[in-house]
């Protein structure tokens, strides 16, 4: 390790951490496994716990299983005609929606939208993160119909 990697803050060696720490599994595809890092640099090293390792891999292979999917689906049509002669949708189509899915409930579950952090208390980061971001809302409700007042932030009649 460089003396210029010690002066930024070590990034580079959190970096390392979290990738030393929670390798992506090898039988997930390649871009799951990319994935998987890009998740890793992008989020606070405290972001992941051991327990979120099972969800974070089938993101990743649901990913991986969506752009397999999708790109059969664009190569092979979106529909096709069957041997009745009805035009039916491709199943790829079917697949990719099927992994779509999955993956944005998976989302929720591994933190990735801000709706599913409020009120998260497991990460020092994510609290601080919260915090900050909750201070711009009036209370849990937003919208034009609210107004900033008294402690219970009454509709506008």
């Amino acid at each position: 390790m460089t003396d210029s990697t010690r002066l930024n803050g070590g990034i580079n060696d959190q970096l390392a951490e979290k990738h030393d720490r929670f390798p992506p599994p090898l039988h997930i595809p390649y871009v799951g496994r990319r994935l998987w890092k890009e998740l890793l640099d992008s989020l606070p090293i405290d972001w992941f716990i051991t327990a979120d390792l099972p969800m974070l891999e089938l993101y990743c292979t649901a990913y991986a299983e969506y752009l397999d999917y999708r790109k059969r689906a664009i190569d092979s049509g979106e529909v096709y005609e069957d041997e009745k002669g009805v035009l039916r949708i491709n199943p790829y189509w079917l697949m990719a929606e099927k992994q779509k899915n999955f993956m944005m409930q998976l989302s929720t579950k591994l933190k990735f939208t801000v709706k599913s952090r409020d009120g998260d208390t497991l990460s020092p980061t994510r609290d601080k993160a919260i915090k900050e971001e909750t201070k711009k809302r009036v209370g849990r409700r937003n919208g034009l119909m609210y107004i900033k007042g008294g402690k219970d932030n009454h509709p506008v009649a």
